[in-house]
């Protein structure tokens, strides 16, 4: 360097000097300190670079800003129209209830000098505005009372006019039609739905929860946005999408709910979780329907699988590991383990229909009952019908099964005598009793049934406390109150009661 600076020329010297004091650290921990190479490239590209290139590169920049701007202030006014006019609906509907509130109030002061004639046409302007147009109440009324429970369209118009016919003592000459109700139900639906797609558009980032149901012939697949409501200040969902899929396949599932949102405005990038069950074209890690939708949106979200169908699988992956591989995977089979000895059981004892056609000797799960009751006093409770991949209805049946064997025993030795001295006796019906006669004295497969059960209350009991807590019912918050979710609707849980 010194060498360099001798054999520069003396008007040079000059400014490697001007040099060296210039290019320091102003201020700072690294005051007076030669700034980095870095920097000093920078300051070299911003010398030698043209003023024309960097303006032109200036000028294209401030175009694509102003451009993604204007795009910002129409989506912006679009949205801002939306919540207009579903505010100044709301109000008009608040508006219309507290008068028409005020007005029955008064009615009901004023009852003893009101004629019944006055009466009835209030009451009339309550369902209808005019013969042709039914009033806010009858649409927010009907739509409310077809939420409740399991009530069809059919049977909320029905009510409505027993609730018309006991205020004006007189049946409606034209009432309500099922179609008339369903597009209220719709257009009341669209509005909700898009009130917390709105909600969702102005969150930092929300989450999908996707699930199938078969329907006789159809599959329907919904979509749900999840996102944290900042106004109410709890946790919403908003169904966005309901579809018949022929297939549903990892790829399929991926492309509708990448449509799905997509459609109603909001941005994949901001997606963050998927809440789904554990099917294979779900959760594959290579064509399952996160990894598909990960690889067309450019994101990276991740799954939240629902927890009591993972412990399901845990516990039924326990069981096949421990007493070995079904040759069936649904149904029941002859080989010696603990699920076909708890079917079985179930079957000869409880697996009768109310009628006794087709059954073997007119069998029926009450003449069982009697015949144990009359022979040993012993009496039982229903068997729980153990199911594939539901494991806790499985361990149920185990524990009946347990508690009953030594009754089984006895019985089984008398009945099968009865069977065998009986002509009329199906074969088949009588190897089922001497087959379950033989798994009832079968050591091993006992022990293997006394190993679930214990593996089960050691385990699957404690772990399905954690996840329910103190309530295990299943509630959903609708409206700032807590609603008890329908019977039935519980896939991936225990039943919603026992057969006692």
């Amino acid at each position: 360097m010194f060498q360099s600076i001798r054999e520069m020329p003396e008007p040079q010297k000059a400014n490697a000097l001007r040099l060296f004091d210039t290019m320091r650290n102003p201020r700072g921990k690294h005051a007076n300190e030669i700034i980095s190479p870095y920097l000093q490239k920078k300051a070299l590209e911003f010398i030698t670079e043209h003023p024309k290139n960097q303006a032109k590169k200036l000028k294209a920049e401030n175009i694509e800003l102003k451009s993604v701007n204007r795009r910002l202030m129409r989506n912006n006014k679009k949205l801002i129209h939306k919540i207009q006019s579903i505010g100044s609906s709301n109000r008009l509907l608040q508006n219309k209830i507290k008068n028409r509130i005020s007005t029955i109030r008064s009615l009901i002061r004023k009852s003893k000098q009101i004629p019944p004639n006055e009466f009835k046409r209030q009451i009339n302007l309550l369902f209808k505005t005019n013969n042709r147009e039914y009033s806010p109440q009858m649409v927010w009324l009907s739509t409310k009372i077809s939420q409740i429970g399991q009530t069809s369209l059919t049977a909320t118009a029905e009510s409505l006019r027993l609730v018309y016919e006991f205020l004006t003592g007189e049946p409606p000459q034209r009432w309500l039609s099922v179609t008339t109700l369903s597009t209220w139900h719709k257009e009341v639906s669209q509005i909700e739905t898009e009130a917390g797609i709105h909600k969702a558009t102005q969150c930092s980032c929300y989450g999908i929860l996707v699930d199938e149901s078969t329907r006789g012939e159809f599959k329907y697949f919904v979509v749900c946005i999840m996102f944290w409501d900042y106004k109410k200040n709890i946790p919403s969902v908003t169904v966005t999408n309901l579809e018949d899929l022929n297939n549903c396949t990892g790829r399929s599932v991926a492309e509708s709910t990448l449509k799905a949102i997509t459609n109603h405005g909001l941005d994949p990038k901001k997606c963050l979780t998927w809440v789904t069950d554990n099917t294979a074209y779900m959760s594959g890690n290579k064509k399952g329907a996160i990894v598909q939708f990960n690889k067309k949106a450019n994101v990276d979200t991740v799954r939240i699988g629902c927890g009591m169908h993972i412990m399901h699988i845990v516990f039924s992956n326990f069981e096949e590991t421990a007493f070995g591989k079904s040759p069936s995977s649904i149904g029941f089979s002859w080989t010696p383990q603990p699920y076909n000895l708890l079917y079985l059981a179930w079957y000869l004892h409880d697996g009768y229909d109310s009628s006794n056609k087709g059954k073997p000797l007119n069998m029926k799960s009450s003449w069982i009952q009697k015949l144990y009751d009359g022979l040993l006093g012993y009496h039982f409770s229903q068997y729980q019908l153990p199911i594939r991949g539901r494991w806790g209805y499985e361990l149920l049946a185990a524990k009946q099964y347990l508690a009953r064997r030594e009754a089984h025993i006895e019985f089984t030795n008398w009945f099968i005598q009865e069977l065998e001295n009986n002509q009329n006796t199906p074969a088949t019906y009588l190897s089922d009793w001497r087959l379950f006669r033989d798994w009832l004295l079968n050591e091993k497969l006992n022990i293997q049934v006394k190993c679930l059960v214990t593996f089960g209350e050691h385990l699957y009991e404690p772990l399905m406390q954690f996840m329910v807590g103190k309530d295990p019912i299943p509630r959903i918050q609708v409206e700032n109150r807590l609603v008890q979710l329908l019977p039935g609707r519980r896939a991936h849980e225990m039943p919603d009661k026992v057969n006692e």
